[in-house]
């Protein structure tokens, strides 16, 4: 990474039931595989650093979700590392990218010629975001990062019936991103 200004950290094991049936290899990808890109980071002395994050890994219930959010926290932890270095490490997180492999869209596409979609949960929420906004999104990130987690919100569903919003993701205009420093 000698030489290197941007990393973008998207690698991961995505798929929840892939992580369920085998939590090793989550560990080892989600885990094991941020500390790696971290340490390198830190000795190539990489500027900014920004890691994919998902919407799952708040309050997680399954492997995919906890990993990630292990995977986060090292990677805004990693901040504490860099001594008098200018290296900035962060994190994004959203949730599910329109179209994208593995996005339930198909799945209630041909759900609705049988009129009967399947969902989970009925109370749950579903955060979406274009492949153009999640890149806008990320490329602002990089250029206005501070060391923090930012997640992306879609303006239209800022208060999820629960009258107070979710504190966990920035508030803002469509198409308008801008980070929040992480609570203390």
């Amino acid at each position: 990474m000698v030489g290197i200004d941007v990393v973008i950290h998207a690698a991961a094991l995505k798929q929840v039931p892939a992580c369920e049936y085998n939590p090793i290899e989550a560990v080892e990808t989600n885990v094991t595989g941020a500390k790696n890109v971290i340490d390198a980071s830190l000795d190539a002395r990489v500027h900014r650093v920004l890691a994919l994050s998902t919407d799952k890994a708040v309050n997680p219930i399954n492997v995919y979700g906890a990993t990630k959010l292990v995977s986060e926290k090292l990677f805004v932890q990693a901040n504490a590392y860099r001594g008098g270095d200018p290296i900035r490490l962060a994190c994004v997180r959203y949730g599910n990218v329109v179209g994208s492999r593995g996005s339930v869209i198909p799945l209630f596409q041909e759900q609705m010629k049988t009129g009967r979609i399947t969902v989970t949960d009925p109370r749950m929420t579903r955060f979406w975001l274009t492949l153009e906004h999640g890149v806008r999104f990320v490329l602002n990130a990089i250029e206005t990062m501070h060391g923090e987690k930012c997640s992306y919100q879609n303006p239209k569903h800022a208060d999820h019936g629960s009258g107070e919003g979710d504190r966990t993701l920035l508030r803002g205009e469509r198409n308008r991103y801008s980070p929040r420093r992480k609570a203390a």
